[in-house]
């Protein structure tokens, strides 16, 4: 498992191209959410009764927003908004990793290079794996919500609702890491013509190593989030505000190091493609 996690990370060293793509792509959603958020709530709390002003004027204003929420169609513009920005992101999402998978396999060529190239190669097979793993992802949704439904309608409290649902939740979380992982095998596996079925098997075959490496770089992401954190809010001072400021482009570091490091781990099984 070093070898893969030592692999994986002179692959990421090689990437810098990919690794600034991927922080500024965060970097442009982060604000666009940001801007979205802001046109929301801003003007919301603009219009928030002072302190000075009573209980009777907060019943007012709560009233009002519940008379737009409900008799007027004014959540559909924000409704519209997240919808198109979710849309974007389900079609952007695919066309970024087609770059980032075609770039670690096809190291000898020019970075910005296979990057585009990857995408023109890639992009509709991605994409379509996408859609297929955002189905298989939201499948069980409904079955949690009726599991959900019946908690509800049988618990004597909130925290019997959430005793109850949590085994179930986290069964879903465990799932939702599953599936990625699958997908991701199926991604290597088309970049060199292999097919889905192929590369299912693989996976299968490899898992416990599969699931084992994605763990340990799993743990190390967290540990560095919980580093970060932990620094800017104890250690106060210049070296802080550097490394809160540098740690978007370590958290793009340590997300391609964990698809470069399963990429090795892959090709090492797959010799023969």
């Amino acid at each position: 498992m070093l070898r893969y996690m030592k692999d994986g990370l002179v692959s990421t060293w090689k990437q810098p191209f990919i690794v600034i793509t991927l922080f500024v792509y965060q970097l442009i959603w982060g604000v666009i959410l940001y801007k979205l958020v802001y046109s929301i709530i801003v003007p919301m709390l603009h219009r928030f009764p002072d302190t000075d002003q009573g209980m009777t004027a907060r019943s007012l204003f709560f009233a009002e927003g519940q008379f737009q929420i409900f008799k007027t169609d004014l959540p559909q513009a924000y409704l519209w908004s997240l919808g198109t920005l979710l849309a974007a992101r389900m079609v952007i999402h695919p066309i970024i990793n087609a770059g980032v998978y075609y770039s670690l396999a096809n190291k000898q060529l020019n970075s910005g290079y296979r990057f585009v190239a990857g995408i023109k190669e890639l992009t509709g097979p991605f994409l379509l794996y996408y859609i297929i793993q955002v189905v298989f992802t939201l499948s069980p949704l409904f079955w949690l919500y009726s599991k959900a439904t019946y908690f509800y309608s049988h618990a004597s409290s909130y925290n019997g609702l959430i005793q109850g649902m949590l085994p179930w939740i986290g069964g879903y979380l465990l799932y939702c890491y599953l599936i990625n992982l699958v997908f991701m095998y199926i991604q290597f596996g088309r970049i060199h013509n292999i097919k889905a079925f192929s590369s299912i098997l693989s996976w299968l075959k490899h898992s416990p190593k599969v699931i084992g490496l994605s763990l340990v770089l799993l743990i190390i992401t967290c540990i560095m989030a919980a580093a970060a954190m932990t620094t800017s809010y104890i250690w106060a001072g210049l070296i802080a505000l550097i490394l809160y400021q540098a740690y978007p482009i370590i958290e793009m570091f340590l997300k391609v190091w964990s698809i470069a490091a399963q990429y090795e781990l892959w090709s090492s099984k797959n010799i023969t493609y």
